[in-house]
């Protein structure tokens, strides 16, 4: 590679945007790659090894010049000569290069940068620490979301189904706890909280007066401490309610979620993808470049779930499952592009379409 030139390899200027020189990439590789492969053709093996070979030089190319980092290297390096960037492209071999963030804004060129703007430019050029399988790419954020956001919406209506079972099967087995609590959260606990408040404020005011006599100051916090007495009694009825319709809706939320394992693992290890990846072409890959097995698969999957599942029920809310799912969209923040689940089981998302 010593002594290519980059732009001339790819047939740019040197000022070209990335968009430009996407594509004429995309048109120097699908070119390289194009042999001729029937039988008549007896130097076949010989030309699919020299398209192979410049496949690998365009994408070494297409690495240096589309992040921002290295090009600037490159430049400064090749007008002064040399331009031989062997220990800064990622050229491992394979047939696509490696995703690269997208450009974030640059300051001003005297200005300096913020603690903030220099880890985020980190995290834009940090490269990743591992070596794609031939043909795989990482995804676009906009393909993984969308994925997720398919089988999300299969899990958001069996947790719903969940959540409307249990009610029903906590009226039907103790009706007198289900509608003293529903009584109390909707009605009872609202107005005593109210008349507390007011009882406060009343109390705040006559403290404050100085014509207010002791006896009426008196009268004041007696009235306030009766009121917090009937909020503290109709709170201790309402965990008592709780407590003996929370198992029903816990037995029933742990099915729903060995279900929501269910739907994510079982077409995972019988077609290789769950219905949202299947749709955008993403599958889970391990790190060592080889295709997830059901014991990588449960790992993530089950982590996932777990995690959803076990701060659901401290919340008391399904709220728990959407934190969960909105800190394993954090995965532009890891070179590899995993998630807190893809590191923990050790997996990769990939695409083999090319973006």
């Amino acid at each position: 590679m010593s002594g290519d030139d980059y732009y001339e390899m790819l047939g740019v200027d040197e000022d070209a945007p990335v968009d430009d020189i996407r594509a004429a990439y995309r048109d120097k590789r699908a070119a390289a790659l194009d042999i001729d492969d029937s039988p008549k053709n007896k130097n076949k093996d010989r030309d699919a090894e020299q398209a192979r070979a410049e496949a690998a030089a365009l994408n070494k190319a297409w690495n240096v010049l589309s992040d921002p980092y290295q090009r600037g290297r490159y430049d400064e390096q090749r007008a002064s000569g040399d331009a031989d960037l062997d220990g800064e492209a990622d050229d491992d071999g394979d047939d696509a290069p490696v995703a690269r963030p997208a450009k974030s804004k640059s300051t001003k060129p005297d200005e300096p940068m913020s603690k903030n703007n220099a880890r985020r430019a980190a995290r834009a050029n940090a490269k990743p620490t591992v070596s794609l399988p031939e043909g795989m790419h990482f995804p676009s954020t906009r393909r993984r979301l969308t994925g997720m956001g398919i089988d999300l919406a299969v899990l958001v209506v069996i947790i719903v189904a969940s959540l409307i079972i249990g009610t029903q099967l906590g009226k039907s087995q103790h009706p007198t706890e289900y509608h003293d609590a529903s009584n109390l959260s909707k009605t009872e606990i609202p107005a005593a909280e109210k008349t507390l408040s007011a009882k406060k404020n009343a109390q705040s005011t006559l403290e404050k007066s100085t014509s207010a006599t002791a006896q009426q100051k008196s009268d004041a916090a007696a009235a306030t401490k009766s009121a917090q007495a009937i909020l503290d009694a109709l709170n201790k009825r309402l965990t008592s309610d709780q407590k003996v319709l929370a198992p029903i809706q816990l037995v029933v939320s742990g099915i729903a979620f060995l279900l929501a394992l269910f739907v994510l693992l079982a077409p995972s290890l019988l077609i290789g993808q769950t219905l949202g990846k299947r749709l955008q072409h993403l599958y889970v890959y391990n790190v060592n470049g080889t295709r997830a097995g059901w014991q990588g698969l449960f790992r993530r999957y089950g982590a996932l779930v777990f995690a959803a599942y076990l701060l659901s029920t401290l919340l008391r809310s399904p709220v728990g499952g959407l934190i969960v799912v909105f800190v394993a969209t954090l995965w532009t923040r890891n070179p590899n592009q995993q998630g807190w689940q893809d590191r923990f089981a050790k997996t990769l998302v990939l695409t083999d379409v090319e973006e």
